[in-house]
């Protein structure tokens, strides 16, 4: 039983997708803290936790920006935590995430909650944002799924 754990990095919202024989097991929506000071501390115990709690065999992340942006701090502090419990962490395009759902590439966060909603309904609870995220995250994780089952050529 190998977990995929799928995170959606953002500079407001994070969330975590986890994914096990084709069954999502957990998912969470975390807001990041705004002060800097904080940001650290607060996201690498977040981090630590996932891990800890999950024991994912891969970690497949989303994040959608340059790297000089909170944002960009997250994604150190995942490969930083994912390194420090032996654990490949890989980074995910827009295009694998939008792309790797459905036979037809996603154009918008809805369609892509859309795409991920037919494949776990749960997706459907909350407030639309939190949902776009998750889907987001959910997405990376069925993506890190196919890669680690069916590994490229």
């Amino acid at each position: 039983m190998n977990v995929i754990l799928g995170l959606k990095l953002g500079r407001r919202l994070t969330a975590a997708a986890a994914l096990s024989d084709e069954t999502f097991i957990f998912h969470d929506v975390h807001s990041v803290p705004s002060r800097a000071d904080t940001l650290e501390a607060g996201m690498t115990r977040y981090l630590q936790t996932l891990l800890e709690q999950l024991k994912p065999a891969h970690v497949y992340y989303y994040a959608p920006t340059s790297t000089q942006t909170t944002t960009g701090r997250l994604v150190l502090l995942v490969e930083q935590a994912a390194a420090d419990h032996g654990i490949p962490a890989r980074r995910l395009a827009k295009s694998d995430v939008f792309g790797g759902v459905s036979a037809l590439p996603a154009r918008t966060r809805r369609e892509l909650r859309d795409q991920v909603r037919h494949l776990w309904p749960t997706l459907s609870e909350g407030k639309f944002i939190r949902q776009a995220v998750l889907a987001e995250a959910a997405a990376a994780a069925l993506v890190g799924e196919l890669r680690h089952e069916w590994p490229p050529v």
